[in-house]
C-alpha cells in the first residue's frame, strides 16, 4: 500500500471520526485513538507537519473532502472527543487499527511533531 493510499485512509478514518455529532456519552477512548484524542494540535498543526514530512500528503489532507470533519473535530475540547470516540466504538477500532497498519510510522510522526507547528 502506498504511503498516498495510506494516508488518504487516515483521512477518511479521521473524518469519519469527526463526522458524527460531539453529543453522544460514554467513557474514554482506547489507546491508540488516545493519541487522536488527547492531541493538543489544531487541523493546521496537523497539516503542516503532514506537508513537512510529505508535501504531496499534506496536499492531499488539506484538500480532502472531510478535512472540514477533521477540524471540527480537532478544534472540540479533548472531553467532547473522548465522549464522541467512547460511543463509536467501530470508529476507535478503525483509528486503532491505522495506528497499527501500514503507514501507522508515518501517523506516529505526524502527532508527535504536529506541536513544532
Amino acid at each position: 500500500m502506498s504511503i498516498r493510499s495510506t494516508a488518504l485512509r487516515g483521512t477518511a478514518v479521521f473524518g469519519t471520526v469527526a463526522a458524527g455529532s460531539l453529543v453522544f456519552g460514554g467513557v474514554a477512548a482506547a489507546a491508540p485513538a488516545d493519541t487522536v484524542v488527547n492531541t493538543p494540535c489544531s487541523f493546521s498543526q496537523i497539516v503542516a507537519a503532514t506537508y513537512e514530512i510529505s508535501p504531496e500528503e499534506g496536499a492531499a489532507l488539506a484538500s480532502s473532502p472531510l478535512s472540514s470533519s477533521f477540524a471540527a473535530f480537532l478544534a472540540a475540547p479533548t472531553w467532547q472527543r473522548q465522549i464522541f470516540l467512547s460511543s463509536q466504538p467501530a470508529v476507535v477500532d478503525r483509528v486503532n487499527a491505522f495506528f497499527g497498519g501500514p503507514g501507522s510510522g508515518f501517523a506516529r510522526t505526524v502527532f508527535a511533531t504536529c506541536e513544532q507547528f
